[in-house]
């Protein structure tokens, strides 16, 4: 994987521990790291969770690290908001705003 190293490390984690913290072995998660292997979604997941940070920076589609943060002072509501709008497609996405735009006008 592309950022598991660096975000295991900017944690202050070692890999035995982020290996004992998932329950896997400390060889899965050198594979994960060095790209010999791929972990399963829930296991990616588990790792974005433990070391605090978003599957997309863990896969290396941005390098923004504090996404969590951010997700930890939304509401409940806005979090499954957030969460719903993630999976619509383009077409959908632009619907939804129309609509959320007619509300608040």
């Amino acid at each position: 994987m592309l950022n598991i190293k660096d975000a295991r490390k900017e944690k202050g984690l070692k890999q035995i521990e982020l290996a004992r913290l998932i329950n896997v072995s400390i060889q899965t998660i050198s594979g994960y790291e060095t790209g010999y292997a791929q972990p399963p979604i829930d296991t990616l997941i588990k790792i974005a969770d433990v070391l605090e940070t978003t599957t997309d920076y863990l896969l290396g589609r941005t390098n923004d690290v504090g996404l969590v943060e951010v997700q930890r002072e939304l509401s409940h509501d806005q979090q499954e908001l957030l969460a719903l709008y993630n999976q619509m497609n383009f077409q959908d996405k632009n619907q939804l705003l129309g609509f959320a735009k007619a509300l608040v006008y």
